[in-house]
């Protein structure tokens, strides 16, 4: 017969190794659970449902990205070859630690909607931009250009969504979001 073919260079996993990638969409999914059990107490302003529906088009691309996001890293495997991954793996954990700190001051503060897009230790909406960050860092141990792409496809919506939610909860402009 003839010769195997070499997926590795095509990105795609080998499939006799245990692909750990999906660990990586894991990670960012788990603490959304809290929002099943601890769902926030409603807003005033109703919120969300009003900025998606002034936005179709972000939320096509914040979806997306998001399917693009979650479901790539299941199929590929983790590789730290050198020190570009190892960065890239210390910006992710970093990422990660951010948003867990954010989930976690949702709890501690009430469960309530606005502390979901408030600014933390003086970065804005670190709940929307962190998972990015996360993903393009994901991207390079994950050797995929698909999940970049997915990741700034993801930042190309849910940033601008998340944005506007903030705005919208604090009755504030977007000047207000730089704080």
């Amino acid at each position: 017969m003839g010769e195997a073919c070499n997926h590795e260079s095509y990105g795609i996993m080998n499939l006799r190794a245990i692909p750990l990638g999906g660990l990586v969409s894991i990670a960012v999914l788990l603490p959304n659970l809290l929002v099943v059990f601890w769902s926030p107490w409603p807003s005033q302003s109703g919120g969300n449902a009003e900025v998606v529906s002034e936005n179709r088009l972000l939320l096509v691309l914040e979806r997306v990205g998001q399917l693009g996001c979650f479901a790539l890293p299941f199929f590929l495997q983790i590789e730290l070859r050198g020190a570009t991954e190892a960065v890239a793996l210390g910006v992710m954990v970093a990422a990660l630690a951010l948003y867990y700190s954010g989930w976690l001051r949702y709890l501690r503060y009430g469960r309530k909607e606005d502390i979901l897009y408030a600014p933390m230790w003086r970065l804005p909406l670190p709940m929307a931009v962190m998972p990015i960050l996360y993903f393009l860092a994901a991207s390079m141990i994950l050797h995929s250009v698909w999940l970049t792409a997915s990741a700034v496809i993801l930042g190309i919506g849910h940033i601008p969504l998340s944005q506007a939610t903030r705005a919208r909860l604090t009755g504030l402009g977007k000047e207000a979001i730089s704080e």
